[in-house]
């Protein structure tokens, strides 16, 4: 369903593609922090939301 790219060196996220498979690069990530914010995420989500 989808494709998440982790770069923790990367300075910003990236959408690479949207269908038939969703991909994503997202960078910075930490453990516990709060990513929902992130346009990344978000656009995610409502990808997903509309599936169903």
């Amino acid at each position: 369903m989808a494709i998440i790219y982790s770069d923790y060196e990367g300075v910003s996220d990236a959408i690479s593609g949207e269908t038939p498979i969703i991909k994503r690069n997202v960078h910075r990530l930490q453990r516990g922090e709060d990513v929902s914010s992130r346009p990344m995420v978000q656009g995610l989500v409502r990808v997903l939301v509309g599936l169903i």
